[in-house]
């Protein structure tokens, strides 16, 4: 009883048939032994608790790797991120521009070439910069 994990079942009551004219009568007394009802409970709930063991580290693996894809990520960005810094902080800003268009030294046609270059490489910059921070916001919610 203990392994099957279900009591026996008990019947008493008060029995009538009437078949033909003719009538039965008497109490009824029965005991309803459950042998195969509940036979591999307890194999069935090993199973489910190794299913759910599994499932379990299934998830943790699953954030771990999205985790560790997440890092690699902020690793790459934040190398490319400094390396635009460095250039932008090396190239020649929009005033210079200016300075050596009012000289005479480059010609208007030379200023717009270098303008829209200096504004491509720093529209590429604050892209890089928003991805940054989208990965570190990422990484932000597994902080405890």
């Amino acid at each position: 009883m203990s392994k099957a994990l279900a009591l026996p079942k008990m019947e008493i009551g008060c029995h009538y048939q009437g078949i033909l004219g003719q009538t039965y009568s008497g109490i009824h007394i029965g005991i309803l032994l459950l042998l195969w009802k509940s036979k591999n409970t307890v194999k069935l709930q090993k199973a489910k608790l190794v299913y759910t063991d599994n499932a379990i580290s299934d998830h943790a693996n699953e954030h771990y790797y999205e985790m560790k894809q997440l890092y690699g990520q902020y690793k790459s960005l934040k190398g490319i991120l400094e390396e635009y810094q460095k250039i932008n902080g090396s190239m020649f800003s929009i005033q210079l521009l200016d300075k050596a268009l009012a000289a005479g030294q480059i010609s208007v046609l030379e200023y717009f070439v270098e303008l829209n270059y200096y504004n491509n490489s720093y529209n590429s910059f604050l892209e890089i910069e928003k991805e940054y921070y989208v990965v570190v916001a990422l990484l932000l919610n597994y902080q405890f």
